[in-house]
């Protein structure tokens, strides 16, 4: 296999880095304005499940139901364990599902990747020499279903004696061709490893990457319109660069691009769609500090610049950042911000390209700091996460989307996202919004800033059933999200506008 090194060797010197680090061309639209911190919430946290001690999430949605599954680690006395968690109500409520678990099982890893009609998990096995397996969930129920061959699970791969499994990644393609799923893993000796699955998930084939300084951080995902590079990876290499590697239509991994991010840094992540590719990750320094930075490309990876999500102030802590990339949806990043007590995960978003939106806290709880969440796109520009707190309760999960908005009453009832639309979304201020009405009755349709302080009340009179429209003009508003809110007799929904000129 051919790989081919872009490695670009300027450098520069950057904050609490105090070893040298690569030097980007950055064009001027990758300089982000700095925000303000509002401490708007999305909104009131599920937890998931009672388990605590949690160390390592995963999620996937899948994109025809909208159900979600979730794969949690946890330490219980000297136990690692695996639950699994379903959610048929976009996050409502969750109902459990054992996957694995065992006292012999000391560094247990999982990864979640819904394709066509089932969830897939890729777990390790063993406490010496380690095994990946998979089992597979309906996307209907969440209940465990056996392989077309009858197994209840597949083995995937199996390390060599002294060898053992650091960290997966288990990605499908389920938002385009819908028909394979892929396996990256970083193992104890440096080796990146890969893997793809016939159809069935059944049959896996491995194609050799040559990589054999990989250690830590690793992630992947599939790229929806893809033109070079059906799949990408992240990582972390032992020269402690994050590494990104693009892997094309027949398997073969080509290394694209290297850049230094210091000798603590821990986390990765990757978020693809057609030529635009963006890499967050730590940047650290000797001090173990870190803030979040990412590289992004607009034309397959061919030429890169660099940036910071939201534009923070690099001298405050900033860590565990995670990134979701999807068609109409832009990009999601997520990372927790500030140190200690005053540690809150916070959001930004941008549709691929230009200015990020100003930064919104999410999430009830303390996180902690070496712990990454998951975010995902969830559809009609609604983002999720999956996160574990440290305070008050240590390790546990919780899961926050973006349209649960902080001005919503507990008490009330909410009806269905899908009878309030806005399109466009991201728009410029001019924009059509469109309601339903299942019956004859009062509506009231207000404007919200991500403070959840009242705009304007956009409309507050009796209409028939039916579908209505009314044109947005919020021209003079600055950039950034905002939320309609709609109230009927039925119940409330919101959905989430972005403004961005």
């Amino acid at each position: 296999m051919k790989i081919m090194g872009i490695i670009l060797s300027m450098f520069l010197s950057g904050i609490l880095v105090f070893a040298p680090a690569e030097q980007i061309t950055t064009p001027p639209e990758y300089y982000d304005e700095t925000p303000t911190l509002t401490d708007y919430r999305w909104g009131n946290d599920v937890r998931i499940g009672n388990k605590d001690s949690i160390f390592y999430v995963s999620y996937d949605i899948h994109r025809q139901s909208g159900n979600l599954f979730t794969a949690l680690v946890y330490h219980t006395g000297s136990i690692t364990e695996g639950y699994g968690y379903f959610s048929s109500n976009g996050g409502t409520s969750w109902i459990a599902n054992p996957i694995f678990g065992g006292g012999y099982i000391q560094d247990l890893r999982v990864s979640v990747s819904a394709l066509r009609n089932h969830f897939y998990v890729a777990f390790t096995f063993g406490s010496g020499r380690q095994i990946i397996n998979l089992k597979r969930f309906r996307t209907s129920d969440g209940v465990q279903e056996n392989f077309n061959n009858g197994a209840q699970y597949i083995e995937i791969f199996t390390t060599n004696p002294g060898d053992s499994i650091k960290e997966i990644a288990l990605v499908s393609d389920q938002d385009f061709e819908n028909y394979w799923m892929n396996l990256f893993v970083i193992t104890t000796n440096g080796s990146l490893r890969y893997f793809y699955s016939d159809t069935a998930g059944i049959n896996w084939s491995e194609i050799a990457t040559g990589v054999s300084n990989a250690k830590r951080g690793l992630d992947a995902c599939t790229n929806e319109g893809y033109s070079d590079y059906y799949a990408w990876a992240t990582y972390i290499s032992n020269a402690d660069s994050i590494e990104i590697d693009g892997v094309d239509y027949y398997g073969t991994l080509t290394r694209i691009r290297r850049s230094f991010v210091g000798p603590n840094s821990r986390f990765t992540s990757v978020g693809a769609y057609h030529d635009t590719i963006i890499a967050v990750y730590e940047q650290s320094g000797s001090a173990v500090a870190y803030y979040c930075k990412y590289l992004a490309s607009y034309n397959g990876g061919s030429s890169w610049g660099w940036g910071i999500p939201g534009a923070e102030d690099t001298t405050v802590i900033a860590c565990c950042p995670d990134v979701a990339t999807r068609y109409d949806g832009g990009q999601g990043i997520v990372y927790a911000y500030n140190s200690y007590s005053n540690r809150r995960f916070r959001y930004t978003w941008r549709n691929y390209y230009g200015y990020w939106s100003t930064p919104v806290q999410f999430g009830d709880y303390q996180p902690p700091n070496n712990v990454q969440p998951d975010i995902e796109y969830l559809g009609n520009n609604v983002y999720g996460c999956i996160y574990v707190s440290y305070s008050p309760i240590y390790g546990a999960a919780y899961f926050d989307r973006s349209d649960w908005t902080g001005i919503e009453e507990s008490n009330s009832k909410r009806i269905s996202g899908e009878l309030l639309n806005i399109s466009p979304s991201p728009s410029n201020g001019l924009a059509k919004l469109s309601y339903t009405l299942k019956q004859q009755g009062n509506v009231n349709i207000s404007l919200y800033d991500a403070t959840g302080r009242l705009i304007n009340n956009l409309i507050n009179e009796t209409k028939p059933a039916g579908i209505h429209t009314l044109n947005l003009s919020n021209q003079k508003l600055p950039n950034g999200i905002y939320f309609i809110r709609m109230e009927t007799h039925e119940g409330i929904t919101s959905k989430p506008m972005t403004i961005i000129r």
